[in-house]
């Protein structure tokens, strides 16, 4: 509550995220999914260059490029 009672507190964290995401860009344009990713790769192997000790542009680096490569990043994580 604030000092002239008017408000309560903050609202707590959102709520889970919906599973699935609009792909539209400005103008709502279709989005290449597989333009998208080559062009992250691009600019992470240029941030992972720029800063070879940045581990978590060198760790996204990797689960891109394994996305392009057709792998499942995810494979043998057994989160139980």
């Amino acid at each position: 509550m604030c000092r002239h009672g008017r408000h309560g507190p903050p609202p707590g964290p959102p709520g889970p995220r919906p599973a699935s995401l609009a792909l539209l860009a400005a103008g709502d344009a279709p989005v290449d999914p597989q333009a998208s990713l080559e062009a992250l790769a691009r600019r992470l192997e240029a941030a992972h260059e720029a800063d070879p000790g940045n581990t978590l542009a060198a760790r996204e680096l990797r689960l891109t490029l394994q996305v392009l490569a057709g792998e499942d990043p995810d494979a043998g994580f057994d989160a139980g």
